[in-house]
């Protein structure tokens, strides 16, 4: 059966980048079940990666995988975009950074779909060789609210404003909206080839996609926590999802 055929079922593979968390006894592997949850709803199979110390080890889940998503946590190791921490980043882990920006890396050389949230945002911009603002509390001006210690997850919290021609207009079609907000860092200076496709009302980037590529893209919210309550954000993934079947010779749904 060809890739025509509407009979056949085929579900991309979907990795997803974990954190090491400590614990009294042991250090366990760990990611909201929310990502697990949205790549299902959109078609896609999830397979965890681990944080790995060797980075090399980064190759062979490429080639095991046919989309990526870099997932949110801590702060990114402030020297590896040319800085010390300023007092405001208590906790970062350098393994993970130097294992998810090979993952970023050689997901760009082999053409593999990257989809960033929150932290992954981020990460992707330090692997492109661009810098963040540590806080942003400390270190904009008039910034807004970004970091509610109290509200729910899947809640929504400020406005972005979305640039015209991007993925996120067109698969959102609004000019605005409301998303929620965990983050106290965010993008400075733009890794080489990105461009900015969504800001909050106070300037803050919530938004990227690279120039003359639309496979890599991110944003500074959190959708996967969103796509229960408010089902319009699962575009996202399943955004990717055809990225993954398009790479993979199968029909593209959005025309970008």
């Amino acid at each position: 059966m060809g890739p025509g055929n509407s009979s056949v079922s085929i579900k991309p593979v979907i990795g997803l980048t974990a954190f090491t968390e400590p614990t009294p006894q042991k250090k366990r592997v760990n990611v909201s079940y929310h990502y697990i949850e949205s790549i299902e709803l959109a078609g896609g199979i999830p397979i965890v990666i681990p944080e790995c110390k060797d980075p090399d080890v980064s190759y062979a889940y490429l080639d095991r995988i046919d989309a990526l998503i870099i997932s949110g946590g801590v702060d990114v190791s402030p020297y590896l975009y040319g800085e010390n921490p300023v007092k405001e980043v208590d906790y970062f882990s350098v393994e993970r950074d130097l294992f998810e920006i090979a993952l970023v890396k050689g997901a760009i050389e082999k053409k593999i779909p990257v989809f960033g949230i929150c932290r992954g945002i981020q990460i992707i911009n330090v692997a492109l060789g661009g810098t963040l603002y540590q806080d942003i509390f400390t270190q904009v001006q008039s910034v807004h609210g970004h970091n509610p210690t109290n509200m729910p997850v899947d809640r929504l919290y400020h406005k972005v404003i979305v640039e015209d021609g991007s993925v996120l207009r067109t698969l959102f079609k609004n000019k605005s909206f409301l998303v929620n907000s965990f983050h106290h860092q965010a993008i400075k200076e733009f890794g080489n080839g990105l461009i900015p496709t969504a800001f909050s009302e106070d300037g803050i980037v919530e938004a990227v996609e690279m120039k003359d590529n639309k496979t890599l893209f991110g944003v500074q919210w959190h959708p996967e926590d969103l796509v229960n309550s408010y089902p319009e954000f699962r575009c996202l993934f399943k955004y990717l999802v055809d990225l993954a079947l398009d790479r993979i010779g199968y029909p593209f749904m959005y025309h970008i």
